[in-house]
């Protein structure tokens, strides 16, 4: 049982894993993308959170209702108490679904090659300051340092 669980674990992160610079989205192939050059300006470590989720929430909120109704048997004090378990548990819920969701990403900052900036952030965080790139422009965007 344990290995069969070691072996689902492994299954999710290897398709959590960030994709190679080589590999595309289904979406995005056979597709045009503009590409611009530019250079790095500067790098800085993000947190990226997902945008609020309901799972959580809901979740939350029906084990937290649940537990606050069973704790009485009057059913005046049932009624608030299951209230007030689905609130705190579907803040519970929220802020674990958050803290669950958030990766380590880079906000770069790039020059284009007429002066003017434009911002990125992505995963991949090799690139330093002063590297020349081409930024492959699309719905995840690419960093392909020049050769």
């Amino acid at each position: 049982m344990k290995k069969l669980i070691v072996l689902t674990m492994l299954g999710f992160l290897t398709a959590c894993m960030d994709n190679h610079n080589s590999d595309y989205l289904s979406s995005s192939s056979y597709s045009t993308h503009q590409t611009i050059k530019v250079k790095v300006i500067s790098r800085r470590e993000v947190t990226v959170s997902r945008d609020d989720g309901v799972i959580g929430v809901g979740a939350g909120a029906a084990i937290g209702g649940l537990a606050g109704s069973s704790i009485t048997d009057s059913e005046a004090e049932k009624t608030i108490l299951t209230i007030g378990g689905a609130i705190l548990g579907g803040m519970v819920g929220d802020s674990i679904e958050k803290e669950g969701s958030k990766i380590k990403a880079n906000e770069y900052v790039l020059e284009k090659s007429d002066g003017s900036l434009i911002t990125v952030v992505i995963k991949d965080g090799s690139f330093r300051k002063g590297d020349k790139a081409y930024l492959i422009m699309g719905k995840k965007p690419v960093l392909r340092l020049i050769d």
